[in-house]
């Protein structure tokens, strides 16, 4: 099980938020952006999440998760969250009392 669940993480979850965040959003909420690229000027800023954004969806619709409009890929993800809380449960851990991989 935890196989599969790691891989919903980071195959499918993944790729989604990254799309959602760098593509969709371009970049416009990524509060640690100066903690990547240091302190540019804003038209470098701009261009440079025009250019993230393009690889990642590039990257994602190779992967085939970027070819799903936004609204299913948005949907995809809350039911990967849903799925992952479902088996969460109230385990302190995903595999039980102790932690795993999966849980890093």
């Amino acid at each position: 099980h935890a196989r599969a669940i790691r891989i919903m993480i980071e195959e499918h979850f993944y790729w989604g938020v990254a799309v959602h965040r760098w593509a969709h959003d371009g970049g416009q909420y990524l509060e640690n952006f100066k903690s990547l690229f240091g302190s540019i000027p804003a038209f470098i800023e701009k261009k440079i999440k025009k250019q993230v954004g393009y690889k990642i969806e590039e990257q994602a619709r190779s992967a085939g998760i970027g070819r799903h409009s936004r609204l299913d890929l948005e949907q995809m993800c809350c039911r990967d969250l849903k799925a992952v809380s479902t088996l969460l449960g109230t385990k302190p851990y995903m595999m039980g009392d102790k932690p795993s991989l999966l849980d890093c």
